[in-house]
């Protein structure tokens, strides 16, 4: 890895590379991988009230995300994006087999109605499909109960 880069793990909406890069412009996707014996769940409490991607423990599950390799420098400022996240260090396991030691982000700031609004989780389900995770898991976030909202 490049001197100064950290290995991020993005599960939810920074998984679209669009996003991501307006986030964090010198963000350069890695690949994809996931983690064992986890879940995503939409039940971490928004700034703007509504329910956010999150991960729980979960066996015999698995969390499906995009690798990106960004600046060091640019955690604080990832960290201030994800408000109301803790940046944890985890394992995630790449299509390969390969482990690595990446950053992402959980919250334990949760909401009691665990639904997304629609068009976030629509760009959740559009960064699953543009990274080419597996289908059954981009079927399994598409099926996810949403709530129809204006943006």
């Amino acid at each position: 890895m490049l001197e100064g880069m950290k290995f991020y793990f993005a599960y939810g909406s920074n998984m679209l590379s669009s996003r991501m890069y307006k986030r964090i412009p010198l963000a350069q996707k890695f690949g994809i991988a996931h983690l064992n014996n986890k879940e995503i769940i939409f039940n971490k409490l928004g700034v703007d009230g509504s329910a956010k991607a999150n991960i729980i423990d979960s066996n015999h599950n698995k969390v499906w995300g995009v690798i990106y390799k960004i600046p060091e420098d640019d955690l604080a400022k990832l960290d201030k994006i994800e408000n109301n996240y803790e940046r944890k260090t985890i394992i995630c396991i790449s299509v390969s087999g390969e482990l690595f030691e990446a950053e992402t982000y959980i919250s334990n700031q949760l909401i009691t109605d665990p639904i997304p609004d629609d068009w976030y989780k629509e760009i959740v389900v559009l960064g699953a499909e543009e990274n080419n995770l597996p289908s059954y898991y981009i079927e399994l976030l598409r099926k996810i109960p949403c709530r129809t909202t204006s943006k």
